[in-house]
């Protein structure tokens, strides 16, 4: 899956013995803030979407982006894109649990009592972006996003094509290979 790095820790979130308390879920904790002190960040193999919400959200999303932008522009009714809101809401929410289970293991790691993280947790929200690129010109560079980081206390990424590039803290670029249940998770 990884082309250019072999040394990024990767989590199995399948495994069904992983539950707050369990050996599994004290491993996979430490491995996660391993990850994250090292490299900034992981490979987390997460098949609950499933490969049909996977192909829906992207379809879904192929459909809003292909439309005219004056269309995309419109004040519209909460009707019109009903089905397709309903799919990415349900993949946003499936993927808020990963979140929340990545957060909880990193405060069970450091320490912090259930009640603070709890309360953290709750406080959350989520936003869900889909970002669609265009293939370059002869006369532009091939790099559709420049880097950056984001703001957030995790950032959580699933791609559907290629070209996904993370540049881990030692300066690294990885590319990741596109699948419907690999996740990068990333610390802010």
């Amino acid at each position: 899956m990884l082309r250019s790095s072999d040394n990024l820790a990767f989590n199995d979130f399948n495994d069904e013995d992983m539950r707050p308390g369990t050996d599994t879920w004290l491993s996979a904790c430490q491995t996660v803030r391993k990850a994250f002190e090292d490299h900034g960040c992981f490979m987390a193999l997460y098949d609950k979407p499933g490969l049909e919400l996977y192909n829906s959200v992207f379809s879904a999303m192929e459909r809003l982006f292909d439309l005219p932008l004056e269309t995309k522009k419109q004040e519209t009714s909460d009707k019109l894109f009903h089905g397709p809101r309903e799919i990415v809401n349900k993949y946003a929410n499936v993927v808020g649990e990963l979140d929340r289970m990545v957060k909880r293991m990193v405060f069970e790691n450091y320490g912090v009592d259930k009640q603070r993280s709890d309360s953290f947790l709750e406080s959350n929200s989520y936003l869900l972006r889909g970002i669609k690129y265009r293939t370059a010109q002869t006369d532009e560079s091939n790099m559709g996003l420049h880097g950056h980081s984001d703001v957030t206390v995790l950032s959580i990424l699933q791609q559907y094509l290629s070209g996904l590039e993370i540049k881990l803290k030692n300066g690294e670029w990885v590319e990741v290979d596109p699948s419907p249940s690999l996740f990068v998770v990333m610390a802010g």
